[in-house]
C-alpha cells in the first residue's frame, strides 16, 4: 500500500528516524484498535471497536465519515497497510486544506485520534528520557575503574574510561602537541597512536557489547509492556464482564424483592381468606344451633298439638257420649221432665263448652301451619347458605 512507505533510499537520517517514528505511531494505533491482537481489524465491528475507544460522545456523521475514509474499499478484513494507508489519506486531507479544518468544528474521532497521538508522542519524551538515562548511567559506569585500565599503569599511573576518551579527544585534536608544549610539557610523554587505537577500540567493543545488551533489556521490556497491555486489555474485559453480572445480580435482586412483595400480599390475602372461612364456619355453626333449637321448638309444638289433637279428640268423645246421651234422654224425656231438663241443661252445657274450645283449637292448628312454613323457608335459606 502506499500509505505505509518502507523505502528509504534517497532520505536523510532525520527523514528516515522521522518515517520510522510515525510508523510506529501507525502501529500503535493499531495495535490499539485490534483488541483480539490477530494483526487484523474486523471491518464490521470495526464501527463498535471505535466508539467504544473513543468514546460515546463521537457524532455519527463523523464516525461515519471515519469508517469511509479508513475502508473506501469495504472489505471485510482491515489489515495494518490499508488501516495506515487510510490514517494518512485523513491526515493528508486534513492538512491540505487547513483553513477549512480551522473553520469546521473538528469531529470526534479526529479528536480522540489527536488525543492518542500526543499521549504517544509523551510515551516517547519518556522513553527518550529514560534512554538518556540509561546512557548517563552507562557513563557512570565507564567512569570507574576496569581491569583493562590496569594495562595502562606503565604509562605513568591509571586511566579510567572517561579520562581515556578525554584524553583520546584532546590527542586526536589538531594543536594538541603545540598545546602541551605551551604548557611546558614534552610532546613525546602523551599515549602513543597504537595505544589509543587499542583503547578505542576496546571502548568500542565495551560500548557495542553495553549497547546491545540495552537494546535487549529494551526489547525485553517492551515484550513486557506489551504483556502488560495485553493484561490490562484482559482486565478491562473481565472488569465489563464483571459489570455486567453485577448488573443480572441486580436485576435478579430486583426479581427477588419483587416476589417477596408478591409472596406477602398472597400471603396476606390467604391470611385473609382463611379469616373468612373461619367465620363462616362460626356462622354456620351458630345456625345449625338456631336449626337445632327450632326443631327442638317444632318438636314441641307438635306435642302440644298432639294434645291439643288428644283433647279434642276426648272432647268429640264426649260430645258423641253426650249426644248418646241426650239420644237416650230424649226416648226417656217423656217418662220423667226432671231428669231431661238436666240432661238438656248438661248437652248445652257441653255445646256452650265445645263451642268456647273451637276458637282455641283454629288458632293451634294456624300456629302450628305458621311454624311448619317458617321452618320450610329456614332449612331452604340454610341449604342455600351451605352450597354458597
Amino acid at each position: 500500500m502506499g500509505g505505509v512507505p518502507t523505502e528509504h533510499s534517497g532520505q536523510t537520517p532525520r527523514q528516515r528516524l522521522k518515517q520510522e517514528r510515525k510508523l510506529a505511531a501507525l502501529h500503535e494505533v493499531f495495535s490499539f484498535f485490534d483488541t483480539d491482537n490477530d494483526g487484523v481489524l474486523d471491518a464490521a465491528g470495526l464501527e463498535e471497536m471505535l466508539r467504544k475507544r473513543l468514546g460515546p460522545d463521537i457524532p455519527a456523521a463523523s464516525l461515519k465519515d471515519l469508517l469511509q475514509q479508513l475502508n473506501p474499499s469495504g472489505a471485510s478484513a482491515l489489515h495494518f497497510e490499508e488501516f495506515a494507508h487510510g490514517l494518512n489519506q485523513c491526515a493528508g486531507a486534513s492538512s491540505a486544506d487547513p483553513a477549512s479544518a480551522r473553520s469546521s468544528p473538528q469531529p470526534g474521532a479526529h479528536r480522540a485520534l489527536k488525543a492518542r497521538c500526543a499521549e504517544l508522542e509523551e510515551e516517547l519524551e519518556f522513553s527518550k528520557a529514560t534512554i538518556l538515562h540509561l546512557l548517563e548511567e552507562l557513563r557512570v559506569i565507564n567512569a570507574s575503574p576496569t581491569d583493562s585500565d590496569s594495562e595502562l599503569e606503565g604509562t605513568g599511573g591509571s586511566f579510567t574510561t572517561s579520562k581515556v576518551l578525554t584524553g583520546t579527544a584532546k590527542l586526536v585534536q589538531p594543536g594538541a602537541t603545540t598545546t602541551r608544549a605551551a604548557e611546558g610539557l614534552p610532546a613525546n610523554t602523551g599515549i602513543s597512536e597504537a595505544q589509543q587505537l587499542r583503547v578505542k577500540d576496546r571502548l568500542i567493543c565495551e560500548l557495542r557489547a553495553q549497547n546491545k545488551q540495552l537494546l535487549d533489556e529494551l526489547a525485553g521490556a517492551q515484550k513486557e509492556n506489551d504483556k502488560l497491555r495485553a493484561a490490562g486489555r484482559r482486565d478491562m474485559r473481565l472488569q465489563e464482564q464483571h459489570s455486567q453480572l453485577l448488573d443480572k445480580v441486580r436485576g435478579l435482586r430486583h426479581q427477588n424483592e419483587a416476589l417477596g412483595a408478591e409472596k406477602a400480599e398472597l400471603q396476606r390475602q390467604l391470611d385473609g381468606l382463611k379469616k373468612q372461612v373461619r367465620q363462616h364456619r362460626n356462622q354456620q355453626t351458630m345456625a345449625k344451633e338456631k336449626v337445632n333449637i327450632c326443631a327442638q321448638r317444632l318438636q314441641e309444638k307438635g306435642e302440644m298439638l298432639e294434645r291439643v289433637h288428644a283433647t279434642l279428640k276426648a272432647l268429640h268423645t264426649q260430645f258423641a257420649a253426650t249426644m248418646q246421651g241426650v239420644s237416650a234422654a230424649t226416648v226417656h224425656a217423656h217418662s220423667t221432665a226432671g231428669a231431661a231438663a238436666y240432661k238438656l241443661a248438661s248437652v248445652a252445657a257441653a255445646e256452650a263448652t265445645l263451642q268456647g274450645l273451637q276458637p282455641e283449637v283454629n288458632t293451634l292448628e294456624s300456629q302450628c301451619n305458621m311454624l311448619m312454613q317458617k321452618l320450610a323457608l329456614e332449612t331452604k335459606a340454610r341449604k342455600a347458605n351451605c352450597r354458597t
